[in-house]
């Protein structure tokens, strides 16, 4: 839901989600009727000039930013950098852009609590795509869990944070571990607009151990087409947590 109209009433979260803008009717994958493909619906131009453009030059400027990063991934994994290139186009991509507002509010909504006691906005969970490239307002609120709990993650409106999914712990053997971490709740204006990374509906990289090539007895995890765990994985992740 849009949470862009200022006669709304004030919510503890409000988000406007959008897919790839290279989505359009005639997209061979929308012709399919494929799961995980829409195309985008946008507010009405008079109403909020310039949205739909600057939403649609933050997904592409993404997207690069992403391809730029995942070479250093698969350089760091001991791969070519061009390693991600065919699972992860431009015209194909399943990720996402997700603009979220958590305002002030004089009187807030019952929140859940962890069992250690902390408010929580979100519950503990692993990111559901290959990484996320979040960037957000310096209001400290992300935890990551350690070996001894969960510990606060420094905020930055300077910098992007990048958070591995769990189909990149699945491909790497849990080389880069999907974090388990959770969303505190803090009553303060903020902003966080996550972009989370997903590859073709009908990729599957194969996956590996990284490093040098060795003699082992382990095998490896078996392909895993990527528009069926991106389904199984959000089914699950909204169960858990509830669709918030």
């Amino acid at each position: 839901s849009s949470g862009i109209n200022a006669e709304w009433p004030l919510r503890p979260g409000d988000m406007f989600c959008y897919l790839n803008p290279e989505f359009s009717e005639t997209h061979p994958a929308i012709e399919a009727r494929l799961p995980g493909h829409e195309v985008n619906v946008w507010p009405e131009e008079e109403e909020h000039p310039g949205f739909r453009e600057y939403c649609e030059e933050y997904y592409r400027n993404m997207y690069y930013v992403t391809a730029a990063l995942l070479k250093g991934f698969a350089l760091a994994l001991g791969k070519d950098e061009c390693f991600f290139e065919e699972c992860f186009k431009k015209e194909d991509t399943l990720s996402s852009v997700v603009l979220i507002r958590y305002p002030y509010l004089d009187s807030y909504p019952p929140v859940i609590k962890a069992k250690d006691g902390t408010e929580l906005g979100y519950g503990a969970h692993q990111d559901v795509d290959l990484i996320v490239v979040l960037a957000q307002t310096a209001v400290q609120n992300l935890q990551a869990d350690t070996d001894t709990g969960f510990r606060d993650v420094p905020p930055s409106d300077q910098h992007f944070l990048v958070n591995v999914g769990t189909y990149m712990d699945y491909l790497t053997h849990g080389e880069y571990r999907a974090v388990w971490h959770r969303v505190k709740h803090v009553n303060k204006e903020r902003l966080s607009i996550p972009f989370f990374v997903n590859l073709g509906y009908s990729d599957a990289v194969v996956p590996f151990y990284p490093g040098p090539i060795v003699k082992h007895n382990r095998t490896p995890h078996a392909p895993l087409k990527y528009g069926d765990y991106l389904k199984n994985g959000l089914v699950e992740l909204i169960t858990s947590n509830g669709q918030r």
